[in-house]
């Protein structure tokens, strides 16, 4: 089944979903988690046009790669990671929208005359631009331990089964810190249970809430919520050397605290 979805600038991603899979892989769909960090990250006001350009994100649970197909349309090299079984998948959306994904810069060219999208075969003109691969949170991966990340995305990863978010948590404190610069989680509640994850994270990483107002106006939901994670020591850095960070420049506004989150001391 394919899901079209209508980007700021009126161009239209198609992603397929793998029905065949949604019962076995959660990621097999696109959530509505998905579509609020969409346009969270379309917004202008807090990525202006051009920000994610030559960025380095790191995908995590990549899904059907929604989110990092719209990173690549904006001028990301996106490394898209989840498990094997859905890998194809990913690939496949990428090539149903290499048309969009190759005019990535606002400048229309045609496709090479000899190109021909398979499902089996990399996209040439993009394959230097994205990487599809296995990555078990908390694992050793060659590819992650060698790269720098401007970026990691993590969607709708967090369920309240403690045995399912303890590897990512173990993955952010022991392995991601160190290699990105900026960690975005975008998390829908669906139990109180759920939020048991950031306890796990908070000696490594301080957790901001971005705040309602800048959510968009219709594609939001009082269960879903974006954070950004701040490496405490970076943090410490930053204060030692009287700068300002700039994650909580573009989130320093105010928003509703719910009880579940101050319990937990994430900030607003």
């Amino acid at each position: 089944m394919i899901r079209k979805w209508e980007l700021n600038d009126g161009r239209i991603l198609q992603i397929e979903q793998d029905l065949d899979l949604v019962n076995k892989e959660f990621g097999a769909t696109v959530w509505d988690c998905a579509l609020v960090l969409a346009k969270y990250l379309e917004n202008e006001r807090v990525f202006p046009k051009g920000h994610f350009k030559g960025k380095t994100v790191l995908d995590i649970g990549s899904g059907t790669g929604f989110i990092g197909i719209l990173l690549l349309i904006m001028g990301a090299n996106v490394h898209f990671t989840d498990r094997q079984v859905l890998i194809p998948l990913i690939e496949k959306n990428i090539h149903l929208n290499c048309q969009i994904i190759h005019n990535r810069n606002d400048e229309p060219q045609p496709l090479p005359s000899h190109y021909h999208s398979t499902v089996d075969e990399k996209v040439p003109i993009l394959s230097s631009q994205y990487k599809a691969f296995e990555y078990l949170w908390g694992e050793p991966n060659e590819i992650i331990e060698h790269t720098h990340y401007d970026y990691v995305m993590i969607c709708d990863c967090i369920y309240e089964s403690k045995e399912m978010w303890i590897p990512l948590a173990k993955a952010l404190n022991e392995q991601l810190h160190s290699r990105s610069d900026h960690i975005i989680i975008a998390h829908e509640k669906r139990s109180f249970k759920d939020l048991a994850f950031f306890p796990y994270i908070q000696e490594t990483f301080q957790v901001e809430r971005v705040p309602d107002e800048l959510m968009d106006p219709v594609w939001r939901d009082e269960n879903i919520r974006i954070f950004y994670l701040t490496f405490k020591n970076d943090i410490l850095t930053t204060k030692n050397h009287s700068e300002t960070s700039v994650i909580t420049n573009h989130h320093s506004e105010t928003s509703v605290v719910t009880t579940e989150e101050e319990d937990l001391n994430i900030q607003h």
